[in-house]
């Protein structure tokens, strides 16, 4: 349950608080949100999903595997429910 919460909050919600950051203080242009954004579904999270499968023992193809949405639903109770 410790490493849940601990993936949960460090992998969940601390990227989004750092893009509201960036939004509230309006540290770029208008347009700032899409980079950190795209940044997070494109790299952040399919790297965070396939070494939290990796280490739970689910043999997944490879990173590349994860960027296809199909991985993250078939895994999904695996990746955030810890079954």
């Amino acid at each position: 349950m410790k490493s849940l919460l601990r993936y949960y909050l460090l992998f969940l919600v601390l990227p989004f608080l750092v893009i509201f950051l960036i939004l509230k203080f309006d540290i770029f242009d208008k347009y700032s949100f899409i980079i950190p954004i795209s940044f997070y579904v494109l790299i952040y999270r399919p790297l965070i999903d396939y070494y939290r499968l990796k280490s739970k023992g689910v043999a997944v193809k490879s990173i590349l595997s994860m960027l296809n949405p199909y991985y993250t639903i078939k895994y999904f109770k695996i990746l955030y429910f810890n079954l």
